[in-house]
């Protein structure tokens, strides 16, 4: 199975993209635990051509099965678990959202075999679901992870970040880049074509434009060919 996770769903940026014919997945997960944010989702993918492919999920993912308030309006996309994230509004506004452990969700939704993608994007809770993972093992299934990380944002705890990043050189976990390496383009969109193309294996679930091979072939080491001595 070719599974994409799309964390932090929002009103579906992300999935505009991946839900595109050129791409090749399976299984597409989306995960917003905002009420209506869930609801725009699928009052606008539900009548999709290739809407059978998605799962739509009103929850986050986080490091347990719990309820938890998610502050701020969301029109910026900026909610979060964190009432002290900066640069959010509507932070005096609280709204009651359902999380479940990513790691549970793993174990019970994706094989060993399995290719799996995902994008995280989820305002300060990025190194709870990272280290939920790795603490598990599941982090081991993924073949590239995007994180976003807006831990920087939540006063106290941009530390957070260099031990995630320290952990995961410990632990050997090398299947992950960085929002501000990939995610190059006009649109939202454009920024998460740039990201999937760019990986070695993107041939396996997208169809790449002849720019996008030429990219790739150029981005890869030449092969080292022996001079014979004279």
């Amino acid at each position: 199975m070719k599974i994409f996770l799309d964390v932090g769903s929002h009103r579906g940026q992300t999935l505009e993209e991946v839900i595109h014919d050129r791409y090749h997945f399976d299984v597409i997960h989306c995960f917003e635990p905002m009420p209506a944010e869930y609801e725009y989702l699928l009052n606008k993918f539900s009548a999709h051509p290739n809407a059978k492919k998605v799962s739509f999920h009103n929850f986050g993912l986080l490091n347990k099965n719990t309820t938890l308030d998610l502050y701020g309006s969301n029109v910026d996309m900026g909610s979060s678990i964190f009432h002290n994230k900066q640069r959010m509004k509507g932070g005096d506004k609280a709204t009651q959202c359902q999380f479940k452990s990513a790691s549970e969700f793993f174990a019970e939704n994706i094989e060993n075999n399995d290719t799996v993608i995902m994008k995280l994007n989820v305002e300060g809770s990025e190194c709870i679901i990272m280290n939920d993972l790795l603490d598990s093992k599941e982090c081991f299934k993924l073949d590239n992870v995007m994180i976003d990380f807006d831990v920087r944002k939540i006063p106290g705890q941009q530390n957070h970040e260099n031990l995630l990043l320290a952990r995961f050189r410990n632990e050997d976990f090398q299947n992950y880049c960085l929002c501000e390496q990939v995610m190059k383009g006009s649109t939202h969109q454009k920024r998460i074509q740039n990201w999937l193309s760019s990986l070695d294996f993107s041939d396996d679930f997208m169809c790449l434009s002849n720019f996008q091979k030429i990219r790739r072939l150029i981005k890869k080491p030449l092969p080292h060919v022996a001079v014979p001595a004279d």
